[in-house]
């Protein structure tokens, strides 16, 4: 159960057990899921025309770090929105690119940094499928072979952010 009365001691912890405090985005990302949900932070008032009944609908903190429940929600209205207006109706592959942990914090801070990883991440894939198509159908460019399946080709980035230990289970 999260609660206000531990945080004080959370963020004395992490003041004196690394380096460096936390962030001030991060607290502040942990301020607003403590008061996910709750009726004392806000609510809305629905109620059913038919019956009269009514419900109390807490506000969420619509956090991108923290709080499972908006998290899930952002995520599933997300993949909602590939499925039902951007991703074609085609079959399709998934890439994934792993960075190194000591890589990871830099581009957590640089998004210009963090994008440029990911273009030339894209760009080596995408000039791979090129390669392949020539070496073996002679196929020049995507936009050539039109009646071929594999005739156009697009890029989706998304970026997801989870927290990891660093080891496997069999080194734990």
């Amino acid at each position: 159960m999260r609660t206000r009365r531990g945080a004080g001691g959370l963020y004395a912890a992490t003041e004196h057990g690394f380096s460096t405090p936390l962030p001030q985005f991060v607290r502040r990302e942990f301020e607003h899921y403590l008061d996910c949900g709750l009726l004392c932070r806000g609510f809305a008032v629905l109620g059913c025309e038919g019956c009269a009944e009514r419900r109390l609908i807490a506000f969420s903190c619509k956090g991108r770090g923290f709080c499972p429940s908006c998290l899930g929600r952002r995520m599933a209205q997300t993949a909602a929105n590939l499925i039902d207006h951007v991703l074609p109706h085609v079959p399709l592959r998934q890439f994934v690119l792993t960075l190194p942990f000591e890589l990871r914090p830099r581009l957590a801070y640089d998004g210009k940094l963090l994008g440029a990883v990911g273009r030339i991440f894209a760009d080596s894939v995408l000039g791979f499928y090129r390669h392949k198509l020539r070496a073996e159908l002679g196929v020049v460019g995507f936009h050539a072979a039109p009646k071929l399946e594999t005739g156009e080709v697009a890029d989706l980035l998304q970026v997801v952010r989870c927290a990891s230990s660093g080891f496997s289970s069999a080194e734990a």
